[in-house]
């Protein structure tokens, strides 16, 4: 968790919900469903907050913090979700999902004892419920979430059933439970299917909140996929809105929003002098309306001062050396620009959630695909509008992943691979695809390789084409292996597997970068966390590097290393660049080594620690596109291997400190700046392998001089750094 005590200028991590292991779930502050404040205490800084099968109590603004419900310790059997209000009279009610020993509904008037208010008759099985406390008489509380099973049915666009429950809570007396409160189901009142994607959705607890307006209690909003408001309290089943979330009258192919709004909703806040004015948080950003009473609510799109798209993919053209970028998002679709002006905005291309994207001919064609394999060949006009399309994904393919990989062949733009399960599905001329309007699944074309995936369990994860020379074929499964194809374009070739013995057992390809101008070099990505995470061959898979260097913290990949999605490999006029995306941010380096790659952070002051998922490099101008995880894209021109931020760099642009003797036998004398006196700063050495060997704190005299021993170190290259925590600096010496 985070505190901001300057309006959210900046934040500091509280230390009392630090885990240590943020590669690993294995702490319950990993998940925080929710965080309130107690209105009522003016004596004490008291914050609660719901996080994984706990709810945390602090009365001195999380310095500290006290178990109140819920377990704090292991995490098996328990409440996966959580969920805390406070009234404006500090009475507090909590819910826990009815898988942990503490499930239920709780109530109390201290926060310190708690009691389970759950009435008979309630489903026997909920997840996510939220806390709605009525502003205008804080004994009221309403309780909605999804309840299999159990409350009002409907079905989503996919036929698949969904049950919700609304239940109100009325306090009288004593501890609130039994005859000290009164239960009303209102669960038979909630919208069921309307049209194709305006019904009840809250996608398993994903989409859930409940509201009541401040100034009229019979006026309460409930959120899904969508916004319901009811002006009775939903006490009936006639008196509600549909008034945010899907267009109304959504249907496939092209799902529309509400306009100025957007599906999948998180959080409703009212304006606190005009409650009139309501504010919408949803996997789109934010919407406000300036009169929620209408009766077709209007919004407005107030995303302007910030950005938080998660791209999942992106995409450049090849072909020419165009501006054009297109990148699929989480539930945002395929977004289109045509150019790489930062205030300029995107356009809406294709609905979903934006998955892998391709620009074919110098922009002749675009594909597109969206969650679980649907895939889309269109033309676009200027503005990135489709003018015409079809549907064209396999007739017959399953198995697809959430977020689907699929190439198009760089020398042949109308051949494509996809991955589909456990197989390899090739389209032998995709310009033979009409662009008829239809959206179907297709069979025009399509070859499915035979060769499959003999574990129940495995799946094609990752595939890449060559360039030079042509049609040279790599994918990757969920369970490490690799394998090659030569001659992938024709007929139904056989595969070779060159998985190697060092590959880590639970790795999980999440992308095989081939060499454009040497299908022999390729380099491999596993994503999971405390794995090594990155493999090179220069000779086609008969023999493998292990090139991840200091992003690894230890050689067997254990450790905080992050996790890395992504490498782009670009032959620029002198040299080779490397680029990895990670969930750190981006790095870079101009030589892989085995054992020994020194890894540099690139875009330090924009890109930062965002996570990046993808990242795609045209030869032709060096033109490089990043695709970030919630900070949206970020593109520049490498023509050089002198464009790229190196270790010598660092060093030249950060805080002064001299080391000697250089090289040293016994004893390495540091020296610094008066910048860094009577300051604690933090001294790490690496090895030429990216080991730490050693680590300390220094507190800095005025005389600026310390020494570090260093004759228990082996021969050989090593970097030492200082961080001030402000700068850092890193310079090389030679042990003899």
């Amino acid at each position: 968790m985070y505190k901001s005590v300057d309006g959210g200028v900046t934040w500091n991590s509280l230390a009392s919900t630090v885990s240590g292991t943020p590669q690993t779930f294995d702490n319950v502050w990993d998940a925080t469903w929710n965080v309130v404040t107690d209105p009522g205490n003016l004596s004490q800084d008291v914050v609660y907050a719901a996080a994984y099968d706990a709810i945390f109590r602090s009365t001195n603004g999380g310095t500290s913090w006290s178990v109140v419900r819920g377990n704090s310790g292991t995490l098996a059997t328990n409440s996966y979700f959580t969920d805390i209000a406070v009234s404006p009279t500090s009475v507090a009610y909590a819910t826990l999902s009815s898988e942990g020993p503490q499930a239920g509904v709780w109530r109390s008037p201290t926060g310190v004892t708690w009691t389970n208010i759950l009435p008979a008759g309630f489903p026997s099985e909920y997840g996510r419920l939220v806390i709605g406390i009525d502003p205008n008489n804080e004994n009221t509380i309403y309780f909605f979430g999804p309840t299999p099973g159990f409350g009002k049915m409907s079905t989503d666009f996919q036929g698949d059933t969904l049950w919700n429950s609304l239940w109100k809570y009325q306090y009288i007396s004593g501890t609130g439970a039994g005859a000290g409160g009164l239960w009303t189901d209102l669960s038979q009142n909630l919208p069921g299917n309307i049209n194709v994607f305006n019904g009840m959705n809250t996608q398993g607890g994903y989409d859930v909140v409940v509201k009541v307006k401040p100034g009229n209690s019979n006026v309460v909003f409930l959120g899904g996929t969508n916004i319901f408001r009811s002006t009775s309290g939903f006490t009936d089943s006639t008196s509600t809105t549909v008034i945010g979330g899907y267009g109304i009258g959504a249907t496939l192919p092209f799902v529309a929003e509400y306009p100025n709004h957007h599906p999948d909703q998180h959080v409703i806040a009212f304006l606190p002098s005009n409650p009139n004015v309501m504010f919408s948080a949803n996997d789109g950003g934010i919407s406000k309306t300036t009169d929620n009473t209408a009766s077709s609510v209007s919004w407005n799109e107030i995303d302007g001062g910030f950005i938080s798209s998660q791209f999942y993919t992106i995409a450049i053209d090849h072909s020419s050396t165009n501006d054009i970028i297109i990148g699929g998002l989480q539930d945002n679709g395929t977004y289109f620009t045509n150019n790489t002006v930062s205030t300029s905005p995107w356009e809406h291309s294709f609905d979903g959630d934006g998955s892998y994207c391709a620009i074919a001919d110098a922009g002749a064609t675009y594909y597109f695909s969206k969650q679980q394999g649907r895939m889309l060949k269109a033309t676009l006009n200027a503005s990135g509008v489709i003018t015409s399309y079809r549907r064209f994904d396999p007739i017959g393919a399953t198995g697809y992943g959430f977020i689907n990989p699929y190439v198009i062949d760089p020398n042949n733009n109308n051949l494509m691979y996809l991955c589909a399960g456990k197989h390899i599905w090739r389209n032998d001329d995709l310009s033979g695809i009409a662009l008829t309007n239809v959206y179907d699944s297709i069979s025009t074309n399509w070859v499915q390789f035979a060769d499959s995936l003999p574990l129940a369990i495995e799946t094609l994860t990752a595939v890449a084409i060559s360039k030079t020379p042509a049609n040279t074929l790599y994918y990757g499964t969920n369970r490490r292996k690799i394998f090659k194809v030569a001659n992938a374009n024709i007929g139904n070739p056989t595969r070779t597997e060159i998985t190697s013995t060092t590959f880590p057992s639970t790795g999980y390809t999440s992308c095989i970068a081939v060499n454009p101008d040497n299908a022999d070099e390729i380099v491999v990505v596993f994503s999971n966390y405390s794995i090594y995470s990155i493999f090179q061959t220069k000779d086609g898979g008969v023999t493998w590097n292990r090139v991840a260097g200091n992003l690894e913290q230890n050689t067997n990949g254990t450790g905080n290393g992050p996790s890395c999605r992504w490498v782009e490999i670009l032959p620029v006029a002198d040299g080779t660049v490397y680029l990895a995306g990670t969930s750190t941010g981006l790095y870079a380096t101009d030589t892989l080594i085995n054992n020994g790659t020194i890894w540099v952070q690139q875009g330090t002051t924009n890109i930062g620690n965002a996570v990046v998922d993808m990242i795609d490099a045209r030869t032709s101008d060096g033109q490089v596109v990043v695709a970030t995880h919630g900070s949206g894209v970020f593109s520049t021109k490498i023509t050089s291997v002198n464009q790229i931020t190196s270790l010598s760099d660092v060093v030249a642009s950060a805080i002064s400190f001299n080391i000697y003797p250089n090289p040293v036998s016994d004893v390495l004398q540091l020296t610094w700046e008066d910048q860094l006196s009577n300051r604690r700063v933090a001294m790490t050495i690496v090895n030429e392998l990216g080991q730490l060997v050693k680590q300390k704190e220094i507190s800095t005299p005025a005389i600026n001089k310390t020494t570090i021993s260093v004759g228990d170190l082996p021969k050989g290259i090593y970097y030492i750094k200082l961080d001030s925590g402000k700068s850092n600096a890193v310079k090389s010496f030679v042990k003899l």
